[in-house]
C-alpha cells in the first residue's frame, strides 16, 4: 500500500509539472519535472522550459521551490538557469549530467539570468524526495563508559512495561493512574502486563490503574481497569462520536457543475450542484471537509439585481447547510417590449465558475461509527507492538555493553539492530543515554522509510514513538507522515479515520502546514527602473490577435471594480492588492474603487477553474459599448502551489489582466514588465508598463459608463 502511495505521489508531482505550462497565457510546450531524478531533485527547484526562439536553444526558467534549501536561496521567480556547477544547461538532462557525483548537502554555484543581468547564486543541494521534509537530527549517539540511570517512578514503570515510545500519555486523577498506549499484540498480554504494572506502582497515591488502547477504529480501542481484578472491555473514544464542527462565517469554495456559460433572467431561480474546490481545514491543517465533497443549492434572485448562490445540502448524506454567496456578476441587455427598447439585467454564470459561500450558521456533521464484524466487538490492529520483557534484576554491565553495541550498529546504519540492542539495554538498566539513543534511532528509521518508499504505517509508528520520547526534530517529520497519510486516499478517507488523525495531530501538537506537499513560489523581484514603452510592439501584435477584441481603455478614474464572490478572503484580498499595484505604480493616475453591485462596475473579476489561459480578460460589448470588462481569473495555475503562495501568485496574474482591462490590449517584449506574455518575475507594473498605458490613454478614446 505504501509503495503504491509513493508511486501515486510521484505521479501527482509529474502531473503538476505537466500542467503548469499548459495553463500559461502563451502556448509553451508541456514539460515534465523529474522530481525524483538525480538532477532536479537535488536542486530542489521547479523548472519551466522556455521554447527555442530565433535559432537560439531553449532555456530553463525557475518558477518554484521544492526543498527548504531552495526556498532559502537568493533565487527569484523568472530567473533563467544558464549553468550548474560551471556546466551550461538548457534542458533537464544537462542538469543531471552537471550534478553527476554530487551528494545532498553539497553546495554548487548556479549562474542565472535575471532580467538582463547575469548572477551567480550558491545553492545547497536538497536531501529528500518530499518537499520540505525536514532532516532528522544529526547528533549521533556516542559510545560511553558510564550510563546515567533514570530514577524510579510510576512513569518509568509504565514505559518499562508497555514499551519505550509506545506510551501516549499518563496522568494521575483521583488516585487512578490513567495510561494511554498504542495498539498491542494480544489481549492476554495487555491484561497480564496491566496487572503486573499495577502490582509495582500501587501505593496510597495510586489505588487503581486504567489503560486505554487507542486505534483508528472503534473495534481497536480497548480499556483495562485494574483494582483487584482485571476487567477488559471495548470503549468508544470521544473523538469517534463527537460531530465535526465547522464555525459560522467559514468560507466554502464551490466549483459549480456547469460546462457552459448560462444567463438567468432576473425572475428565474435555478437548481445547481457543485463540489468543494479544496479541503476545509482546521487550525492544524487537518481536513474538516474533503475536496470534491458534493453540494446542492440554488441560484436565487437578489435585490436589486442579480442572483446569489444559496447552498441547501452538503455531502453524500445531504446534510442541511445554511450558506450563501455575494451577488454573482450581472450583464446589461437590451430587450424589445411593445415596440420599444429597454435595458434589463441578466445574471451571467460562467462555465466551471468558482463561488465562495459563507456559512451563516455553524455546521455540525455527524460521525457514525462503523460496526465490528466480531461478536465480542474486539479486534487487534496489525500495527501492534510487544515490548521486551523487563529484566528481573538490574544488570549494569550488560546494559552498558548492549548500549555500546547499539552505537556501533548506528555507525553502520543498521537501525533495527540498534533498536533491538537499545530496548534490551533499557530492560536491564533504564538509562538516559539508551533512552535518548532509542528515540533517535526511531526517528532515523521513520525518515528512511518515508524517503525510501517504505510502509507508511510503520514509518508513522516509528516517528510517533520518537515524538512520544520527546526527540528533537520529530514533529516536522511526523507532520509529513500524517500529511501523506491523509493525502493517500483523500477522495475516500473514512470519517472516523479522519477524526482519529485530527485527534492525534492535536494531541501531538503538530501542524500539517509544516510539510506542504506542493511546491512553493520563488519570490518575485521589484521591476527595474527602465525608461521607454512598448506601444509599437503592441501595435505589431494586433494582426495576430484579431481573435481578441481590442480593449477600450478606462482612462476615467476611479475605475469601479466588482469582485465576484471570491472563493476565500485571501483571493478577495489578492484582487485588491493587484488593483493597488497599478494605483501605486501610476502615482494614482489610475485608481480603483470597489463597488457593492455588479451593475455599477467598470471591471468585473470572476473566479473559474478551467483548462487553458490563466485569466483571459473578456470585454463584454455585445449589447452596448459601455459594458463592463470581465476578467476570468483561472485558479488552475495558482492551486498547483502550496496554500500559502496561491493568493500571491493569483494576484500577480491579476495585475497582468488588469493591465488588459485598463487598455493594454497586447503584451510587452520584456520579462521585466508585468505585461510580459507569461508570468514574469516582477512584483508589479514597471515604469515601461506605466508609460505604455499613459500613451494608450492619450491616443485612444476612453470608455465611459453612466
Amino acid at each position: 500500500m505504501a509503495k503504491r502511495l509513493l508511486s501515486k505521489l510521484i505521479t501527482f508531482w509529474q502531473r503538476i509539472s505537466l500542467t503548469v505550462v499548459a495553463v500559461l497565457v502563451t502556448a509553451l510546450p508541456a514539460f515534465a519535472l523529474p522530481m525524483y531524478a538525480s538532477g532536479s531533485s537535488l536542486l530542489g527547484l521547479l523548472l519551466r522550459p522556455l521554447p527555442a526562439l530565433d535559432g537560439k536553444p531553449g532555456r530553463l526558467q525557475l518558477v518554484g521551490w521544492i526543498s527548504e534549501e531552495a526556498q532559502q536561496s537568493q533565487l527569484c521567480h523568472g530567473d533563467v538557469l544558464l549553468a550548474v556547477a560551471g556546466t551550461p544547461v538548457s534542458q533537464e538532462s544537462d542538469i543531471q549530467a552537471a550534478l553527476k557525483g554530487y551528494q545532498p548537502s553539497q553546495r554548487v554555484l548556479l549562474r542565472v539570468l535575471r532580467g538582463k543581468e547575469e548572477l551567480e547564486v550558491a545553492l545547497t543541494l536538497a536531501d529528500g524526495r518530499l518537499p520540505m521534509m525536514p532532516a532528522a537530527p544529526s547528533d549521533q549517539p556516542a559510545a560511553t563508559r558510564t550510563l546515567q540511570v533514570i530514577p524510579a517512578s510510576p512513569e518509568l514503570a509504565v514505559q518499562q512495561y508497555f514499551g519505550w515510545g509506545h506510551v501516549r500519555s499518563m496522568a494521575l486523577q483521583d488516585r487512578t493512574l490513567l495510561v494511554r498506549i498504542d495498539p498491542v499484540a494480544s489481549t492476554k498480554f495487555l491484561q497480564r502486563t496491566a496487572q503486573a504494572l499495577f502490582a509495582e506502582v500501587r501505593s496510597p497515591r495510586i489505588q487503581r490503574l486504567t489503560v486505554l488502547v487507542e486505534g483508528t477504529e472503534a473495534i481497536q480501542s480497548l480499556r483495562v481497569d485494574v483494582k483487584g481484578d482485571v476487567h477488559l472491555s471495548a470503549y468508544t473514544p470521544d473523538w469517534q462520536t463527537a460531530p465535526t464542527q465547522i464555525a459560522a462565517e467559514t468560507f466554502l469554495p464551490i466549483l459549480l457543475d456547469l460546462n457552459a456559460d448560462i444567463e438567468l433572467p432576473q425572475s428565474e431561480t435555478r437548481a445547481v450542484s457543485g463540489k468543494l474546490l479544496s479541503n476545509i481545514e482546521d487550525q492544524n491543517g487537518v481536513p474538516l471537509l474533503l475536496r470534491a465533497t458534493p453540494v446542492q443549492g440554488r441560484l436565487v434572485p437578489a435585490i436589486p439585481f442579480g442572483h446569489r448562490l444559496i447552498l441547501d445540502t452538503i455531502g453524500e448524506q445531504k446534510w442541511p447547510v445554511v450558506a450563501q454567496s455575494e451577488i454573482l456578476p450581472t450583464r446589461e441587455v437590451i430587450v424589445k417590449y411593445l415596440g420599444n427598447q429597454r435595458r434589463a439585467y441578466t445574471s451571467r454564470v460562467f462555465a466551471h465558475q468558482v463561488v465562495g459561500v459563507r456559512l451563516s450558521q455553524p455546521l455540525a456533521l455527524p460521525n457514525p461509527l462503523r460496526k465490528s464484524a466480531n461478536e465480542d466487538g474486539l479486534r487487534l490492529t496489525d500495527a501492534t507492538f510487544t515490548p521486551v520483557t523487563k529484566s528481573a534484576a538490574i544488570r549494569t554491565a550488560k546494559a552498558l555493553s548492549l548500549y555500546n553495541q547499539a552505537v556501533a550498529a548506528i555507525g553502520r546504519q543498521e537501525w533495527s539492530v540498534a533498536a533491538t540492542h537499545l530496548r534490551a539495554s533499557l530492560a536491564d538498566l533504564p538509562s538516559q543515554q539508551a533512552h535518548a539513543a532509542l528515540g533517535w534511532v526511531y526517528l532515523q528509521m521513520g525518515q528512511a522509510l518515508l524517503k525510501g518508499g517504505g510502509a507508511l504505517e510503520v514509518a508513522m509508528a516509528d516517528i510517533e514513538q520518537a515524538a512520544q520520547m520527546q526527540v528533537s526534530g520529530s514533529s516536522g517529520l511526523l507532520s509529513c507522515a500524517y500529511a501523506l497519510a491523509i493525502q493517500k486516499d483523500s477522495d475516500s478517507l473514512p470519517g472516523d479515520n479522519l477524526n482519529y488523525y485530527r485527534y492525534r495531530i492535536t494531541s501531538l501538537g503538530i501542524h500539517l502546514q509544516d510539510c506542504p506537499l506542493k511546491p512553493g513560489v520563488l519570490p518575485f523581484r521589484n521591476p527595474p527602473v527602465v525608461a521607454g514603452d512598448y506601444l509599437a510592439f503592441m501595435d505589431e501584435q494586433r494582426p495576430a490577435r484579431m481573435r481578441y477584441r481590442a480593449i477600450t481603455p478606462f482612462s476615467r478614474s476611479p475605475v469601479r471594480l466588482y469582485i465576484g464572490p471570491a472563493p476565500e478572503p485571501r483571493f478577495y484580498q489578492a484582487v485588491l492588492d493587484a488593483a493597488r499595484s497599478w494605483q501605486d505604480a501610476t502615482d494614482k493616475r489610475v485608481q480603483f474603487v470597489e463597488v457593492n453591485q455588479p451593475t455599477e462596475a467598470d471591471v468585473l473579476v470572476v473566479f473559474v477553474l478551467q483548462d487553458g489561459n490563466q485569466g483571459p480578460t473578456r470585454s463584454e460589448t455585445l449589447a452596448m459599448p459601455d459594458q463592463a470588462a470581465t476578467i476570468l481569473l483561472n485558479l488552475a495555475y495558482p492551486l498547483r502551489y502550496r496554500t500559502a503562495d496561491q493568493a500571491r501568485l493569483a494576484g500577480k496574474v491579476l495585475s497582468h489582466e488588469l493591465g488588459h482591462a485598463l487598455g493594454l490590449w497586447g503584451h510587452s517584449d520584456s520579462d521585466d514588465d508585468i505585461m510580459y506574455p507569461t508570468v514574469s518575475g516582477v512584483s508589479g507594473p514597471s515604469l515601461r508598463d506605466v508609460e505604455t498605458l499613459k500613451k494608450v490613454f492619450d491616443r485612444y478614446p476612453a470608455a465611459e459608463r453612466p
